[in-house]
């Protein structure tokens, strides 16, 4: 008897730490294939590394070119005169000069355009010539242009991220409690546990839905 019971033990031992192992490979794959897709996002045409100038646009007619005398002075390999952009409050428009190869979403662009503004995550109007891609965004109560270069040095050395070992032993599991006081104020008791310790961590919020932390 007891020495079925001992084989049942060992038996369930076994399982158990082959089911630990499966969620490691799981937790292990799942972190590389995070790690791939963020370097395959930092090479893409989205990537934030292609990013060379942001610029405070002006009231008014701003010149754009690697011209140094231009208003807004954009790298060596820029035409020289690549057009005007004017700003009357929260309307922009852009005209090219003549002889400079200009795209508006990507189709040529001959004489002005009116331009499309807006807020991110929706796009505004891209202007391109050559190398360089810019738009027009609003940011921090104002509005800048966002210059970007498809052969930006950046973009050119980054040869892939560098990272640490996968622990899987520091593998982060999180539960929730939720706490009401007498003042109706909503408390959220964040629990981080480590395989080898456990961290509390508590922030609440008042009935306005403000952090009171």
């Amino acid at each position: 008897m007891t020495r079925r019971v001992t084989v049942r033990c060992l038996a369930l031992l076994v399982l158990a730490a082959g089911a630990g192992c499966a969620a490691d490979q799981a937790y292990i794959a799942e972190i590389q294939k995070w790690r791939q897709e963020n370097d395959e996002f930092l090479s893409s045409e989205k990537s934030p590394l292609r990013l060379v100038g942001r610029f405070q646009v002006a009231e008014g007619v701003s010149t754009l070119g690697s011209d140094p005398a231009s208003t807004i002075v954009f790298p060596d390999r820029a035409p020289k005169q690549i057009g005007t952009l004017t700003r009357h409050d929260k309307t922009f428009s852009f005209e090219a000069v003549t002889g400079t190869s200009v795209t508006v979403n990507g189709q040529p662009l001959s004489g002005s355009a009116s331009l499309k503004v807006v807020k991110p995550p929706a796009s505004s109007d891209r202007i391109g010539t050559g190398d360089f891609l810019f738009a027009i965004r609003p940011l921090g109560g104002d509005y800048y242009l966002l210059l970007q270069d498809s052969q930006s040095s950046y973009l050119r050395e980054f040869k892939g991220s560098t990272w640490f070992p996968i622990d899987a032993a520091s593998k982060w599991k999180r539960s929730s409690v939720r706490i009401r006081s007498k003042r109706k104020s909503r408390y959220l008791t964040r629990v981080v546990r480590l395989r080898s310790s456990q961290l509390r961590a508590i922030s609440c919020s008042n009935s306005w839905g403000r952090r009171c932390d």
